[in-house]
C-alpha cells in the first residue's frame, strides 16, 4: 500500500519558496482554504510578526524584497488581545476551540526568541491560550498550530497516533521543561 503524500495545509514558506511543493499547488504550504493567523519572520528587519493571510507568497506577506523570510500558518493566538482573540481564532477556523484536545503553539517574546509549545494533556483552546501567556512576562505573540499532537512525534516524552508523513517540522534547538 502506498503511503499517502505528505500535505502542509497551512501556509509554510521559507525564502519565499513552499515547503512542499509550487504555489497554488493543494498541500504545497503555499496555500491554505481561509484567511488565518501566520508567524513570519522577516529576515531583512530582525522581526517577528503575526499577520491573516491565505497565500504564502510575498505579495500578501509582509515581508522586504528580498525573499529572506519564513512563514508558518496557524491560527492567532492574539496574546494582547484578552477580550477578542476568541472570535478572532475562532474565525480563523480553530479546530474544536472549546474541546479538549492537546494543543501546540509557535509563540515569539521580545527577546526574538521564539517557543514551540505542546501540551502534556488534553485542554481547551482558552486553558493552552491561557498557559502560553503565563511562560515569561514579555511573550509577545504567537500562533496555534493545526497539528495537535502530531508536533509531539519526535520528542521522546509523548505519544502521538498520527502516522501521516510531515512535510514540515520545527527543529527544536533548546528543549525546556516550562
Amino acid at each position: 500500500m502506498k503511503s499517502p503524500e505528505p500535505y502542509v495545509y497551512s501556509v509554510a514558506v521559507n525564502n519565499n519558496v513552499p515547503i512542499n511543493g509550487s504555489f497554488n499547488t493543494y498541500g504545497s504550504g503555499g496555500t491554505q482554504d481561509v484567511e488565518r493567523g501566520t508567524l513570519v519572520w522577516n529576515d531583512s528587519t530582525r522581526a517577528y510578526f503575526i499577520q491573516q493571510t491565505k497565500k504564502g507568497d510575498q505579495s500578501t506577506l509582509w515581508v522586504g524584497w528580498n525573499d529572506k523570510y519564513w512563514a508558518q500558518g496557524g491560527i492567532s493566538m492574539s496574546l494582547q488581545d484578552d477580550s477578542g482573540w476568541y472570535d478572532k481564532a475562532n474565525n480563523e477556523g480553530q479546530p474544536d476551540i472549546d474541546g479538549s484536545w492537546y494543543r501546540s503553539g509557535l509563540l515569539y517574546n521580545e527577546g526574538l526568541n521564539i517557543f514551540l509549545v505542546v501540551s502534556t494533556s488534553e485542554c481547551t483552546s482558552s486553558a493552552f491560550r491561557t498557559a502560553c501567556k503565563g511562560i515569561e512576562s514579555n511573550m509577545v505573540d504567537g500562533i496555534f498550530l493545526d497539528g495537535a499532537n502530531a508536533a509531539q512525534m519526535k520528542c521522546s516524552e509523548f505519544h502521538t497516533t498520527h502516522t501521516r508523513p510531515l512535510a514540515a517540522m520545527v527543529e527544536i534547538v533548546n528543549n525546556v521543561s516550562l
